[in-house]
C-alpha cells in the first residue's frame, strides 16, 4: 500500500496585503479613471485572471488593472555588477491592483458577492501607505457607493486573490 501526500500550496501563500472591497456604480475604465486622479496613481490593463468554475465547468475571466509605484527613481545598470542595486530598489516597489469581482459566470470572492472590485496594495506599502487616508480619499470618489477594508485572512476563498 502506497502513502498518499497532501501538499497544501496554500498554507504558504502570502496574504500581506491592504484589501479594500469596492461597491461602485461606474464601468472598470471609469472607475480606473477615478482612482487615478483620486490616489494619483497611472493604472493600466493587464492580462484578466482566469480562475475555473467548477459547477459550470467553465472558465472565470476577472479584469485586472496594475500599476507599480516607485518610491525612488532608479537607471537601469549599464554592467552587471549593479544589478545587485536594482534588485534592492524593486524591493521597495508598492503595487496596487484594481480587479473585478464580478463576470457573466460569478464572482472571485463568493462571501463578498455585494463588491463590484477589490483594490489590492501589495509589495512594501507598510511604511509608504496610509490604509485611512487611501480609505477616506475612496470615499470621495463621485459614484462609489461603498468602500471598507477587509482582513485578507478572513476570506475562506482568499487563494483566488493570490495572481
Amino acid at each position: 500500500m502506497k502513502a498518499k501526500f497532501k501538499l497544501d500550496v496554500w498554507e504558504y501563500a502570502d496574504y500581506d496585503f491592504l484589501l479594500f472591497g469596492l461597491n461602485c456604480s461606474e464601468e472598470e475604465l471609469r472607475l480606473c479613471w477615478l482612482l487615478n486622479k483620486a490616489l494619483e496613481l497611472d493604472f493600466i490593463k493587464r492580462p484578466s485572471i482566469e480562475t475555473q468554475n467548477n459547477k459550470l465547468g467553465a472558465q472565470n475571466d476577472f479584469a485586472l488593472f496594475e500599476y507599480v509605484k516607485k518610491p525612488i527613481e532608479y537607471d537601469y545598470p549599464e554592467n552587471s555588477e549593479d544589478l545587485s542595486q536594482l534588485d534592492k530598489a524593486e524591493e521597495l516597489d508598492v503595487i496596487y491592483q484594481l480587479v473585478s469581482n464580478r463576470n457573466l459566470n460569478g464572482v472571485l470572492i463568493p462571501e463578498q458577492p455585494r463588491v463590484d472590485y477589490f483594490l489590492i496594495i501589495r509589495g512594501e506599502y507598510h511604511d509608504q501607505v496610509a490604509p485611512e487616508a487611501i480609505l477616506q480619499s475612496l470615499k470621495q470618489i463621485p459614484k462609489m457607493h461603498m468602500a471598507f477594508a477587509i482582513e485578507p485572512q478572513s476570506l475562506k476563498s482568499k487563494e483566488n486573490l493570490i495572481f
